[in-house]
């Protein structure tokens, strides 16, 4: 009987105890609210309840400059992964509550921030940039699939991504890229045979040379030996 009040006791004192001091972390919440509106205090503090944006006070609802950024806060908490309107412009926060700047995809879209420290959206980005996921080629936004000219060549992208060794069908022509990602054009041997894709920046397949040392059309039909003198080739 003895031991069984005595734990009875013991478990009524825990009880106790856990509540007191529950409201002792209650009342010290309190105090510190109290504090930070009774002083009009501003800036990101920390309560028992977290980190909050104070104004004077008050919870804070927009953007705000901290450790080297903007962070956008409503009712004094930081916003993580989402589109923000303020002064009449859109911005983008990332996943860590910064607002973005440069190129960046969100959603699988490209978009313009700038560059200038003002962060606000410019449009949907377009060329070959690097928008967080590697360096792509954007066409409105979107990942591009085709050829573009890119400081003085043409390169072959399949969803944005260079593509390299690899050969192309388009407008009813073929082309190669090589290792560096560039169209060739001339002679170029690539495996076992050799091609040719002419000289005047068209960069399509002429003529090809197998096993069988004749030039072949690039539909496969022999070559006269006038197209491929023509052509600046040897017979």
């Amino acid at each position: 009987m003895g031991k069984f009040f005595k734990t009875v006791m013991l478990t009524v004192a825990a009880v106790v105890g856990f509540n007191v001091a529950s409201g002792t972390v209650q009342q010290t919440h309190a105090d510190e609210l109290q504090t930070i509106q009774a002083q009009h205090k501003s800036g990101y503090l920390g309560t028992p309840q977290g980190w909050f944006w104070f104004e004077n006070g008050q919870k804070y609802t927009g953007f705000r400059y901290y450790m080297g950024t903007y962070y956008w806060f409503i009712n004094g908490v930081r916003q993580d992964s989402g589109w923000r309107n303020a002064w009449g412009m859109t911005y983008y926060t990332d996943n860590q509550g910064r607002a973005v700047q440069g190129n960046r995809e969100i959603n699988g879209v490209a978009y313009n921030f700038g560059n200038n420290g003002t962060f606000f959206l410019r449009g949907k980005s377009s060329g070959y940039l690097d928008a967080g996921k590697g360096w792509l080629w954007y066409e409105g936004g979107q990942r591009f699939t085709g050829f573009r000219n890119y400081m003085g060549a043409y390169y072959w992208f399949q969803n944005g991504k260079r593509q390299q060794n690899k050969w192309e069908h388009v407008w009813g022509m073929r082309y190669y890229v090589g290792a560096d990602g560039r169209t060739v054009q001339g002679a170029q041997v690539i495996g076992s045979s050799t091609y040719y894709f002419g000289n005047n920046s068209t960069f399509y397949l002429r003529f090809s040379k197998d096993y069988t040392a004749r030039w072949h059309r690039a539909n496969g039909q022999f070559a006269s030996r006038n197209e491929i003198a023509a052509s600046g080739l040897a017979w």
